[in-house]
C-alpha cells in the first residue's frame, strides 16, 4: 500500500537511536501501526485519545457564538492527517450526545472520521487489516435527545449508547424515532459481527444500548469494560476534554496523542478548555513520554506559512498492564 507522501517529515527527537543519526522520515504514516497492526488482530483492549493544543495548553477557545471550538489558528492538515491515522486504526469511537445535536443543527466542527474520500490510503489500510470502512460508535449522553446520522447507519456503523438510568432520551435515526434494546454481551464479538454475525443487540435500525449509568456522569470504568465486552479493542475517545477527565480519573484511558502547536493563545478564565476539564486528580497521575516527533514538513516551510511549528508526543499511563476486561 502507497501511502500519501504531500504532508511533509517528521524528526524524531525521542527516544533517539544510540547507533543511527537523526534524521527526518515521512510524516505519512507516523501513527499507523502505534495501536494496531495491519496484519495482526489485537487482543487486548486498548483506549486511546489524541488532542491539538496551543503552547500555553488550550485546546478550544469560546467564539462569540458560544461554545468551545478548538482555534483555527492551531488546527493544520498535518495534524488532521495524524487524526485520521488513529480513526483509521479504530474499531469504535466515543463521542458525546452534545455532538450528534449540534451536527443535526448544522455547526460541528468536522464529521467523525474516517474520510475515506480524503484519505484513500487509509481506507485501504483498514481493508487490508479486515477492518469494515468506518469504526462503530459509542455515544454518552446526559439524556437529551440524541439524533443519529442516517449516514451512519448507511455505511453500516453500529450506534451503542451509553443513557443515564431512569432518564427518557429521545433517539432518532434522521427523522424517524427508534427504540434501542440493552446490548447482549454473550454474543460474538464485535469483531466477529462485523462480518455478518448476529448485531449484539443493536436493533434493526443499527443503535443498540450499551449500558445506562447511575449518577450525574458516567464511569469510565464502565464505558471501558462494556466496549470491551462487546468485543471492541480499539477504542478511539474523540469527545473531548470532559470525557477524557472522566477516563483517566478512572484508569481507562492507556494512550494520550498530543499535538503541540508552537503558539500562545491566552484567554480568560473559563473562555477555555485544557486537555482535561473537571475536579483534580487525586492521586496525581504519571504518563511516562513514550516519543517525541518534530514537525520538519518542507524543512519548515509549511510551518513558517503557517506562523508555527509543532510536535507529536504520545503519553502511556504509568502501570498500564493487563486488565482483566482484556480478555
Amino acid at each position: 500500500m502507497r501511502l500519501d507522501d504531500s504532508y511533509g517529515l517528521a524528526l524524531r527527537l525521542y527516544p533517539q537511536s544510540p547507533t543511527l543519526p537523526a534524521s527526518p522520515g515521512p510524516l505519512c504514516g507516523l501513527y499507523l501501526g502505534a495501536i494496531r497492526s495491519a496484519v495482526h488482530a489485537p487482543v487486548v483492549t486498548t483506549l486511546y485519545t489524541n488532542f491539538i493544543a496551543s503552547l500555553d495548553g488550550r485546546i478550544s477557545l469560546e467564539p462569540v457564538s458560544g461554545g468551545c471550538r478548538v482555534p483555527a489558528s492551531i488546527t493544520n492538515p498535518r495534524d488532521w492527517r495524524l487524526f485520521q491515522e488513529l480513526a483509521a486504526q479504530a474499531d469504535c469511537l466515543i463521542t458525546t450526545g452534545r455532538y450528534l445535536r449540534e451536527w443535526a443543527s448544522g455547526c460541528a466542527q468536522a464529521p467523525l472520521p474516517l474520510d475515506s474520500d480524503r484519505y484513500p490510503d487509509l481506507a485501504q489500510w483498514r481493508q487490508q487489516a479486515g477492518l469494515p470502512p468506518q469504526p462503530d460508535v459509542a455515544v454518552v449522553s446526559t439524556g437529551k435527545a440524541c439524533p443519529i446520522p442516517q449516514e451512519w447507519i448507511e455505511q453500516g456503523r453500529r450506534i451503542w449508547l451509553f443513557l443515564p438510568a431512569g432518564r427518557a432520551c429521545e433517539v432518532r435515526v434522521g427523522n424517524r424515532p427508534v427504540c434501542p434494546s440493552p446490548a447482549d454481551r454473550s454474543g460474538p464479538t464485535a469483531n466477529t459481527a462485523h462480518t455478518g454475525g448476529t448485531d449484539n443487540g443493536t436493533t434493526n435500525s443499527g443503535v443498540g444500548i450499551g449500558a445506562h449509568y447511575s449518577g450525574t456522569r458516567l464511569r469510565g470504568r464502565l464505558l471501558r469494560e462494556t466496549l470491551s465486552a462487546l468485543g471492541y479493542r480499539c477504542i478511539y475517545s474523540v469527545a473531548g476534554p470532559r470525557i477524557a477527565h472522566t477516563l483517566i480519573a478512572d484508569a481507562a484511558l492507556d494512550t494520550l496523542f498530543v499535538t503541540t502547536r508552537h503558539q500562545l493563545l491566552g484567554g480568560n478564565s473559563g473562555t477555555f478548555e485544557t486537555l482535561l476539564e473537571g475536579e483534580a486528580l487525586r492521586p496525581t497521575q504519571s504518563w511516562p513520554l513514550t516519543w517525541l516527533y518534530l514537525d520538519v514538513s518542507n524543512n519548515g516551510a509549511a510551518a513558517a506559512e503557517e506562523g508555527a511549528g509543532q510536535h507529536f508526543a504520545r503519553y502511556d499511563r504509568k502501570e498500564s498492564g493487563r486488565r482483566d476486561d482484556d480478555s
